[in-house]
């Protein structure tokens, strides 16, 4: 049965202006209890409008009652309207039939005549809209907040292509944001409260508005909480232990310095906005935006002093850069302190993606050469400059995502005493972008200035720990060779890698793992005839084997038929000559196949990790190594226990 009458009318969608979200006058109490869609539910194209009745019991009650139904536009006009009589004894109605009618707001009216004077009336708005609406989740960044600090709020929306619905936010009963999907309504910023805790936010999807403007409550709505915690460690890609850095700004919503030149005081020295960054969220990456002219201030030097004299440091930022013209600053420091050398301290940012940095003391400008930073604008970044002051001269490394892409020296000469790391404040200002500055969003920034052991030093583990936070639990051992007092067998540390002399041999540390797949990488500056790779098992116990797989050698790009591969061992060259990979698929018996030929270790202990060694007939740069899990799994032998 068609309950409705269908007009052709034009529909004009406006608001009606009523926002009650539901009406329910009774004149006089009633028997009759309607049943029926929810306020604010979406119903797509060629759905019908679900509706029952529930009487009470009443032995005086009319037989019949009579349903009037009525639909309005978002203007409240009527479209289309009908009547019909029902039974008292059976509650069940057809579906009420909707007209041909175009995406829009709508409502529909249900007044229920019981006898001559009781009139029941519910009113129900609905949104009728082609395709699917429905929030997919909710993300917060950073995922736990500091207290009172910023943070970005985003729904995850599926809606259809083209449609641009209205999103509604709420802390509480309170609206904290508002619009159109087009105007990013869909993310917001929001400020953590100033209490630990968990604090309940929701989102409200409503396909469409009215050219009125009145908003339409909707069904849609997802809820989720806002983390507040305090004093939480450092997480993921953050810059650790907070101690080794003079200072370190996480940026999570904030310019809290976490850094050493806070806690050597015991009292704030928060960064200030220069003109007004603002949190964003651009792919995997949130913090500060800065726009060229905006930037952070910290009212220090906040580059090491040991005992009075500049000591060695690595100056560490993460961030995402746009594009932009010219040369701009990335980060800028001034000293100022009274009776104290003129310091100045400048890192720049071609549109190149070309880096240098300025060094000026007692008035005097050192300059480094631009070197290709190998980052690219759009792409999240950790760059790192390690600067080492010295008696003859200033070396310096750039490193990029955890690998050294250029270094040298400036001929800065800065006589240093031997001290225990006697750290000494100086007056001035550091600032991150500012006028003139990058265009970027920043995410970390942090001035590495002594070791583990508390004494002055670069950051000796850039590579160790980009590795570690890329492979995570896989990781099993990484060394980019920044520290010159690193000792391999023979070889030297040289500008950022290990010079291995001609006819001689180094091995590293043993690799652990257990019943897996590792791979190992080693890149070179370049490959030559003559350089070969051995394996020595590491026994259960930490004990060397003194037996070792046959040396077998490493042929260039040009030959990689010749390099020896198998069901447990696979060597790989690049295309420039540069990187060895090996591909070690060790079962627990320790069993390697190198074409035809089958080695096992003979040790009923097992085994817990290899040893790589190097041999090379002419000197060879290895610039780095890194070995890791491959997540495959190896049964475990039922005459070898695996070793934990």
């Amino acid at each position: 049965m068609e309950v409705f009458l269908v007009l052709s009318i034009s529909v004009i969608v406006i608001g009606c202006g009523d926002t009650s979200l539901f009406m329910s006058p009774v004149r006089e109490p009633s028997r009759v209890t309607i049943h029926t869609l929810d306020d604010g539910e979406i119903l797509p194209h060629g759905a019908s409008i679900p509706v029952s009745l529930q009487f009470s019991p009443d032995p005086d009650g009319s037989p019949t009652v009579v349903v009037v139904v009525e639909l309005f536009d978002a203007d409240g006009e009527i479209i289309a309207d009908s009547e019909f009589e029902t039974e008292s004894r059976s509650g069940e109605l057809p579906e009420i039939e909707l007209p041909i009618l175009p995406d829009g707001v709508y409502t529909v009216r249900f007044s229920i005549l019981d006898g001559e004077e009781n009139t029941v009336v519910v009113e129900r708005r609905f949104f009728y809209a082609v395709g699917r609406y429905a929030i997919a989740g909710i993300s917060a960044y950073p995922p736990i907040m500091d207290p009172d600090s910023a943070g970005i709020v985003r729904a995850h929306l599926d809606v259809p292509p083209g449609s641009d619905p209205y999103v509604r936010w709420y802390s509480g009963s309170r609206v904290i944001g508002e619009g159109h999907v087009s105007t990013g309504a869909d993310t917001i910023e929001v400020k953590s409260p100033s209490e630990e805790g968990v604090h309940p936010i929701r989102v409200e999807l409503i396909p469409f508005v009215p050219e009125s403007g009145s908003v339409v409550s909707s069904v849609l709505v997802q809820r989720s909480e806002i983390v507040v915690k305090r004093d939480r460690d450092a997480a993921g890609v953050e810059l650790s232990p907070r101690d080794s850095y003079y200072s370190l700004l996480h940026l999570r919503g904030n310019f809290r310095d976490d850094g050493y030149r806070v806690k050597s005081v015991r009292a704030p020295r928060n960064g200030v906005a220069i003109g007004a960054p603002r949190v964003r969220i651009d792919g995997e990456v949130f913090g500060y935006y800065l726009d060229g002219s905006s930037g952070i201030r910290l009212d220090e030097l906040v580059l090491p002093f040991d005992d009075g004299v500049l000591s060695p440091f690595s100056l560490h930022l993460r961030f995402l850069p746009y594009e932009f013209e010219g040369t701009r600053r990335v980060f800028h420091a001034l000293g100022d302190e009274p009776g104290s050398a003129r310091i100045e301290f400048e890192i720049l940012l071609r549109d190149d993606m070309h880096g240098a940095f300025v060094l000026s003391y007692l008035d005097v400008a050192y300059r480094s050469e631009f070197v290709p930073l190998q980052i690219e604008t759009g792409a999240v970044s950790s760059l790192v400059l390690s600067v080492k002051p010295g008696a003859d001269g200033t070396p310096y490394s750039w490193f990029t995502n955890g690998r050294a892409v250029g270094d040298g020296t400036v001929p800065l000469a800065l006589e240093r005493n031997e001290s225990a790391g006697r750290w000494t404040p100086n007056a001035g200002v550091s600032t991150i972008g500012g006028a003139d500055g990058i265009v970027a969003i920043v995410d970390e920034f942090g001035v590495f200035f002594r070791d583990a052991d508390k004494l002055p030093a670069a950051d000796a583990d850039v590579f160790s720990n980009a590795m570690r936070a890329q492979y995570g639990e896989n990781f099993v051992y990484a060394e980019g060779f920044e520290s010159s007092a690193l000792v391999v067998d023979d070889a030297r540390v040289e500008a950022g890698s290990l010079v291995i002399p001609a006819g001689s041999a180094v091995s590293f540390e043993p690799f652990f793992f257990d019943n897996e797949a590792l791979t190992i990488e080693m890149e070179f500056e370049r490959i030559t005839s003559g350089l070969e790779l051995e394996f020595f098992p590491v026994m259960t116990g930490g004990r060397r084997a003194e037996a070792a797989i046959e040396r077998f050698p490493v042929y260039d790009a040009s030959s990689p038929d010749q390099n020896p591969s198998g069901d447990d061992v696979e060597i790989d060259v690049d295309s420039e000559g540069q990187v060895i990979v090996v591909v070690v698929h060790a079962t627990p018996e320790l069993e390697f196949r190198l074409d035809e030929m089958v080695l096992n270790s003979t040790s009923p202990e097992g085994f817990e990790g290899l040893v790589v060694a190097v041999t090379t007939e002419t000197e060879v740069r290895l610039r780095s190594i890194v070995a890791h899990r491959t997540g495959r799994r190896f049964a475990t032998s039922p005459t070898m226990p695996a070793t934990q």
